[in-house]
C-alpha cells in the first residue's frame, strides 16, 4: 500500500476516534495537506515535477523509517548520507515533494535527492527518474 493512501486511512480513523475538537482541527489540516499532495492538478508554488511517493520510496530503501507529523510533513533519517540520533532529521513536504535535513543543512526536490545518492548530475539524475516513472511509476 502506498504510504501516502496509509497515512490517509490513518488520519481519518484519529479523527472519527478524537473528541477533542482542538486535535480534530489539527486533524483535518494534516489530512487536506496529504490530499493536496496526493492530486498534483492543484495549484501550488514550488511543486516537485516527480510524484513525492518516489521520494518516500527512496528513503525506505536506504533502511528509513518515516513518521508522519501532526501537522501533515513527514520525518525521516537521512541514511545513507550520516547518522542522526533521533532518525528524524529529514523532513518532506508531501505537498511539495521537497526535503530538508536539519542536521546537514541540505534540501532540494526528489532529482537533488537522487542525484545526491547516486552521484549523478541533476539532469543525469532526471533522466534516470523519468525512466523508474516509466518502468513501475506510472500514476
Amino acid at each position: 500500500m502506498d504510504i501516502l493512501n496509509e497515512c490517509l486511512a490513518k488520519l481519518k480513523w484519529k479523527i472519527f476516534q478524537t473528541r477533542d475538537p482542538m486535535r480534530q482541527q489539527a486533524l483535518r489540516r494534516q489530512l487536506d495537506r496529504l490530499h493536496r499532495a496526493m492530486n498534483p492538478s492543484l495549484p501550488y508554488r514550488h511543486r516537485s515535477k516527480f510524484p513525492t511517493r518516489i521520494l518516500l520510496d527512496l528513503l525506505q530503501e536506504n533502511g528509513n523509517v518515516l513518521h508522519v507529523r501532526s501537522n501533515g510533513l513527514i520525518d525521516s533519517g537521512h541514511q545513507p548520507f550520516h547518522d542522526s540520533k533521533s532518525n528524524r532529521c529529514l523532513m518532506v513536504d508531501p505537498v511539495t515533494g521537497r526535503w530538508y535535513c536539519r542536521s546537514c543543512k541540505r534540501g532540494g526536490d526528489v532529482v537533488a535527492f537522487y542525484a545526491a545518492l547516486h552521484g549523478l548530475s541533476y539532469s543525469d539524475a532526471e533522466k534516470a527518474l523519468k525512466e523508474r516513472l516509466k518502468d513501475g511509476y506510472t500514476e
